[in-house]
């Protein structure tokens, strides 16, 4: 009966499939769709690292920079950089709530491929080298922005921490993609390496965007309100008691998602949802400011405010490892006569300063393998117990390893490999945990886009003010300086993680997972 069939179809777009055991799949994700993602999701971190890690080249071998310059020129790029994506990856999740995650994820690694490409072109810092720089942010903004939307529409609730662990696992694997990889392409060519280096990797990005096109189904989650007050085409929805009733009394059936995918005879979703075009009208029921305001009305629901806070450590976290871990171990090594580079930022350092270029180095890779370890344990205790509890964990374990590398002067000292490894599993720990808060059933399917912006946002927020006040405070109070800054950080969302909690209690949903909360 029609009835019926609607009601058990409405029912069925919940089920998902099993993949790998462990993770089920939203109704309509393939095991492509949803490879193509990590691979995705990989790929972006490692344009992200490659770019970090040779821009300083690119300003000393081909825009010829002095080396008592580099620092600042560098960090201003990178500055400028992240001020520029601060205001795009809402925009982005915006658009990709209107016109699909595909569309955004094809342009944003597209955009990264003609920033690559055309980066060692660049004769100076400004305005080519900078523009060519924000062409790659441009880029990078859409890719960052759908990172956690398309997380979102990937798996079903119950695997979300763990698709979270899984994300952060990729992730480290496309940071070692490019330490291994890409980065050793200039030694293979004998003229012009570093040119050469940039072309192909551009060129491999373009070629991804054309795949990630292809290979990643598109998802349209605005939302419409289809009217049906034309009895005679009105879908019936089963009430309470199993009889069939309008979908409303004012004539709207509920959103459904709209999915830019041909149905087939067979398919679950309502025969009015599947096209815009067998429905009589169409009306968005949201306006562009509407949907800008989302992101950050959802600050009101503390479990997103976490979910932000834990952003902004996570890629605070990042600043630290990269820039002020080896900045630190250089300066340690300079005041003790053992390096005899005048400037801890010359790139010339690491071959005057080899053993505390090897050591930085393997304090890094130190952190950033057990985070990449560590990825997806924290993912599945996140699914496994009450979420708030992975977010509290890693605050503690995180803010405990940033307060320790205060306190060592030292960091020869062999205890120095404990407290980086702690740093490591705080980081990877507020990259899973914040993810689960922002990707939750507690989130509005049309407002995914809005708030996987924002939390971006807060991403580069994180960014911007560990580089400029750590900085400050490397400089001119102690060299341990932005360690505190990010321990003080971590108390304050430990305090937000408890407030959560609290709140939980209080209302009785304290569940061992997102999946058993009733909302």
């Amino acid at each position: 009966m029609p009835q019926s069939t609607t009601a058990s179809s409405i029912h069925s777009i919940d089920e998902g499939r099993k993949l790998f055991r462990f993770l089920t799949l939203s109704k309509n994700t393939s095991a492509l769709n949803f490879l193509s993602y990590l691979v995705a999701t990989s790929f972006a971190i490692c344009l992200f690292v490659f770019l970090n890690a040779t821009q300083g080249f690119v300003l000393s071998q081909i825009v010829k920079v002095p080396s008592s310059e580099l620092g600042y020129t560098s960090g201003s790029l990178s500055f400028y950089d992240e001020i520029f994506s601060l205001f795009l990856v809402a925009f982005w999740g915006i658009i990709s709530d209107f016109f699909g995650r595909r569309l955004v994820y094809a342009l944003g690694f597209f955009f990264m491929s003609v920033g690559i490409f055309t980066f060692t072109f660049a004769q100076n810092v400004y305005p080519q080298l900078l523009i060519f720089r924000l062409v790659f942010a441009l880029g990078g903004a859409a890719t960052s922005s759908m990172l956690t939307a398309v997380l979102a529409d990937q798996v079903q609730d119950e695997s979300k921490g763990k698709l979270s662990g899984v994300v952060g696992l990729f992730s480290g694997l496309g940071a070692l993609i490019a330490l291994f990889g890409f980065l050793r392409l200039p030694t293979m060519f004998k003229v012009n390496g570093l040119q050469y280096t940039f072309y192909i990797v551009g060129s491999i990005c373009f070629l991804f965007s054309i795949f990630i096109w292809f290979s990643l189904k598109n998802r349209v989650v605005v939302k419409k309100n289809i009217n049906i007050n034309n009895s005679s085409s009105s879908p019936r929805t089963p009430n309470s008691t199993g009889n069939a009733t309008n979908a409303s009394s004012d004539g709207l059936i509920p959103n459904y998602e709209v999915e830019n995918a041909a149905p087939t005879s067979n398919s679950h979703i309502p025969r009015s949802a599947r096209s815009i075009e067998n429905c009589p009208a169409v009306i968005k029921s949201k306006s562009f400011p509407i949907v800008v305001k989302e992101g950050l009305y959802a600050i009101k629901d503390p479990k997103v405010l976490l979910g932000y806070v834990g952003g902004f450590l996570a890629r605070g976290d990042t600043i630290i490892l990269t820039l002020f871990l080896p900045l630190w171990v250089y300066k340690y090594y300079i005041s003790n006569g053992t390096c005899s580079a005048d400037n801890p930022d010359d790139v010339g350092i690491k071959d005057m300063c080899r053993s505390a270029y090897i050591y930085a180095s393997t304090l890094s890779g130190i952190a950033q393998t057990v985070a990449l370890v560590g990825a997806p344990l924290v993912g599945w205790f996140s699914d496994r117990f009450y979420r708030p509890i992975s977010m509290v964990l890693s605050a503690i374990i995180g803010g405990l390893g940033y307060f320790l590398l205060y306190f060592q002067k030292d960091p020869t000292q062999k205890i120095s490999f404990f407290i980086v490894s702690l740093v490591g599993l705080g980081e990877i720990g507020m990259v899973v945990s914040s993810l689960t808060f922002v990707t939750g059933k507690h989130i509005p399917l049309g407002s995914r886009g809005s708030i996987a912006g924002m939390y971006s946002m807060f991403g580069a927020l994180g960014i911007l003010i560990n580089t400029k006040l750590g900085g400050w405070l490397f400089d001119n109070w102690d060299v341990g300086g932005a360690f505190f800054l990010m321990g003080v950080c971590h108390v304050f969302c430990l305090l937000l993680g408890f407030v959560v909690m609290i709140n939980d209690f209080r209302k009785g949903s304290t569940h061992t997972s997102e999946a058993e909360e009733i909302i």
